[in-house]
């Protein structure tokens, strides 16, 4: 037997003692026998010990007790049985006392007890409004708040309906119209075992004010079934919801009015520049002309002076022509819509390197393209970028012996950017903000000529894509543009 037997004379010295009496009190068996049991326990077990056994030898009757005794591993509980023993003449000669270890058990016991606390100070502290049902629908537990829930809503008892079936409250399941059938099918079909979770969001209307919640169920795996139910209140989410739509509402209205007045805006200017542009032409072409024909009808009547005059007048006109050229290439730039393609930017900028080098085949440029690179986009427009961009790059290193132009690629902030590099004369970055800018020049046009209008088509163009082009230079170590288009 798994149980500690020890037999005991009426006077508490040993007679028999099994091994798991030995293993009790940590003593072999010859160290046992004869010796008083109770004197083997710690003294503060020895007082009620021995009132156990006088207790059996007075009574004659068997006596059973819960125990609990100090060892050096820790407490031990113990289930005791006091058997009086009896001699011939059917008198009382000793005790038998058999104990069992029932440590396990009460740890096992406090623990549940424990986790059972833990259980009910959890529900009854959540915030969340829960109670817990019965197979049936029946409320068998409910928190604070759930009490509290109950008490806004109708509920006349403070325990929170506790005994009453849930489903009543909910509504009559035929009449799926309203919350309450819906939420009393739902919650049916958790019971039953057909769903694992059911939400539903409802409106509450409290004395004061309209309130929202969310209704969850959910199965509680336990034997008999049964489901926990949840209120959560949603009314600020709610509430942040409908402000949310009345903004979007409104900011829709705002960007659509705004968006009227910028095509308004932008069919404004374009008409004005266009109208500029025509209207000007015509006085250019004067001014062109009768410079030409006093230099034809009186051209040996007029000193090198004047010659020089009538000529500066002639470039200024066509200069102006350009500029007039240019500015509605630049106007055009914002309509339209974008035919975005993929494109063999490797192939487009080496074509873009070659027209250059047959306009200057005295020149000696390393034109140095990586191969691989593409883009998404418009394929005029994006052309037009990088005309802009290898042309610049091969005008500005006019001065160098031996040019350097790089078209090449690197990825920075997870996007991949394509860069246009030169060894040309650069530029100051303290005056990085005007090179984007309209007829802003960051050298002498007499040196380098263009409109300053290049770049801002450019930059133009990539903002249209949803992409950036910015610059990075120094004076004379050259300057490089890095184009990002997503």
């Amino acid at each position: 037997s798994s149980m500690a037997t020890m037999i005991a004379d009426v006077t508490g010295h040993i007679e028999y003692a099994n091994p798991n009496f030995s293993a009790l009190v940590g003593l072999p068996p010859e160290a046992i026998l004869g010796k008083t049991f109770w004197a083997l326990f710690a003294s503060d077990a020895q007082g009620w010990l021995k009132r156990r056994h006088v207790g059996a030898l007075t009574t004659g009757e068997t006596a059973e007790s819960d125990d609990v005794l100090q060892r050096q591993s820790g407490l031990c509980h113990l289930h005791s049985m006091w058997i009086p023993v009896r001699g011939h003449d059917n008198e009382t000669v000793g005790v038998c006392w058999k104990a069992r270890d029932t440590s396990d058990q009460h740890a096992a016991q406090d623990a549940l007890e424990r986790s059972e606390a833990l259980n009910r100070a959890v529900l009854i502290g959540m915030p969340a409004i829960m109670a817990v049902l019965d197979s049936e629908g029946r409320i068998v537990s409910v928190n604070d708040a759930w009490r509290k829930f109950a008490a806004q809503n109708g509920g006349k008892h403070a325990d929170g309906w506790i005994g009453e079936n849930y489903l009543t409250h909910c509504g009559p399941e035929e009449q799926a119209i309203d919350e309450g059938a819906v939420a009393n099918a739902g919650i049916r079909s958790v019971l039953q075992g057909r769903r694992d979770l059911f939400e539903l969001e409802y409106p509450c209307h409290a004395p004061d004010e309209e309130r929202w919640f969310r209704m969850l169920a959910v199965p509680l795996k336990l034997a008999g079934g049964g489901a926990v139910i949840l209120h959560v209140d949603v009314t600020a989410l709610h509430r942040a919801h409908d402000s949310l739509a009345r903004a979007n509402s409104t900011l829709e209205t705002t960007v659509d009015q705004r968006t009227r007045e910028l095509r308004l805006a932008l069919d404004v200017l374009e008409m004005f520049t266009f109208t500029v542009s025509h209207d000007l032409r015509s006085p250019l072409r004067t001014l062109i002309g009768f410079s030409d024909l006093v230099r034809e009808e009186a051209g040996e009547q007029l000193d090198g002076q004047i010659v020089s005059y009538l000529e500066r007048i002639r470039l200024g006109a066509l200069r102006m022509n350009g500029y007039l050229d240019e500015l509605l290439k630049l106007s055009h730039l914002s309509h339209g819509d974008l035919l975005l393609t993929p494109l063999d930017v490797t192939a487009m900028a080496r074509e873009i390197g070659a027209e250059e080098a047959r306009r200057a085949p005295e020149r000696h440029v390393e034109f140095v393209v990586a191969e691989g690179l593409t883009l998404k986009a418009d394929a005029n427009l994006i052309r037009a970028v990088f005309e802009n961009l290898i042309g610049n790059a091969w005008k500005y290193t006019r001065n160098r012996e031996t040019a350097r132009i790089q078209v090449g690629s690197m990825v920075r902030g997870g996007a991949t950017v394509i860069y246009v590099r030169d060894n040309g004369v650069g530029f100051d970055m303290l005056f990085r903000d005007k090179l984007f800018m309209p007829f802003q020049r960051l050298h002498d046009a007499q040196e380098f000529e263009g409109h300053g209008l290049g770049l801002a088509a450019a930059k133009r163009i990539v903002v249209r894509h949803g992409g950036s082009l910015e610059a990075d230079a120094r004076p004379d170590f050259g300057a490089t543009f890095y184009l990002q288009v997503p």
